[in-house]
């Protein structure tokens, strides 16, 4: 199952997004005034107040720029390769991934591939056919997918043994490869990703990376994807 850590993100994030947004306003530049001054116009009883309301009328406008300010660093572990290349087509995020070529594999075991729920469930909703029945027992696809693989390691150790290159032996190896990988991502690209990649239709190990995606930002930018989210469920915001 991946797993997603958040590494590092922009401090203060909202206030940040707040006085860019003032700043397309003001005559002064924002930075040169308080960020109470700067908030000043805004409706609230107090400054958090003022964030809140800014934060969410700027989503439910449509204002997505002043997000584009705050980043943030995601560590994730033990994707697939299906999932690595469903998440770098979004060219809205900077990535390091883990390297086949330098990084042995020798050590994988077949428990450590990418298990799709349709390997074990007795059935499963395809995007093409709906739901639909799977007529080998969950045991028989077991056996029938472990035994792959452990052939695939089997053959990759043999042929670095023999002097084949690594870079060369990781082609046996299937898109259900784990590899781990950094990502950084401002807000407003952010919430693309998971709005394009949350929904039914998306893969389900995606939802899953995505969904974890959206738990950290919350904790990171509590209003704005609390107030994304909602808005997202009801398909009430347009993909920044």
């Amino acid at each position: 199952m991946v797993k997603v850590r958040q590494i590092v993100a922009t401090t203060d994030a909202e206030r940040l997004v707040c006085q860019a947004a003032r700043g397309d306003y003001m005559k002064e530049a924002p930075w040169n005034e308080s960020f109470e001054e700067v908030m000043g116009p805004i409706k609230g009883a107090d400054i958090e107040e003022k964030i809140g309301n800014l934060l969410r009328r700027l989503i439910s406008a449509g204002h997505w720029g002043p997000f584009e300010h705050p980043t943030i660093t995601f560590g994730i572990e033990g994707m697939s390769r299906v999932t690595l290349a469903q998440l770098t087509r979004h060219r809205l995020a900077s990535f390091d991934i883990q390297s086949g070529r330098y990084v042995s594999l020798r050590t994988l075991t077949p428990k450590d591939f990418v298990w799709p729920p349709s390997y074990r469930e007795e059935a499963v909703v395809s995007r093409e056919a709906g739901r639909r029945e799977i007529t080998l027992s969950p045991s028989e696809r077991e056996k029938l997918i472990e035994g792959l693989f452990a052939q695939m390691i089997e053959a990759y150790r043999t042929l670095v043994d023999g002097g084949v290159p690594r870079e060369d032996a990781r082609y046996l190896f299937p898109l259900a490869t784990p590899v781990n990988g950094t990502m950084t991502v401002n807000a407003r690209s952010l919430m693309h990703i998971i709005a394009i990649r949350s929904f039914g239709d998306a893969q389900w190990e995606i939802r899953d990376l995505v969904t974890q995606m959206l738990e950290l930002a919350k904790e990171w930018m509590p209003v704005t994807f609390s107030t994304f989210e909602k808005q997202m469920k009801t398909r009430d915001v347009i993909a920044p």
